[in-house]
């Protein structure tokens, strides 16, 4: 093991996961956001992740940063 199993942790983890499905495909919360637009879609984005800040700090809050980046990035490459 890397680090010490969090039981809490893991809980607070696989609910989540059970509830969004791969990578929040089948998450039934805010779905008016996830199928309205480009806007809505990254607001969407951006809520589910940010649920998991207070667990997971850097993760949750370089996302956006990235997204932002990608876009750039996809709109530069095609």
């Amino acid at each position: 093991m890397i680090c010490e199993p969090n039981e809490k942790e893991g809980k607070k983890l696989l609910e989540e996961i059970m509830k969004g499905g791969n990578f929040g495909q089948y998450d039934e919360r805010g779905k008016e956001f996830k199928n309205g637009g480009m806007i809505k879609h990254g607001i969407w984005k951006l809520k589910r992740v940010m649920r998991l800040v207070r667990s997971y700090p850097e993760e949750a809050l370089w996302e956006p940063v990235f997204r932002v980046w990608h876009l750039g990035w996809r709109m530069i490459h095609g």
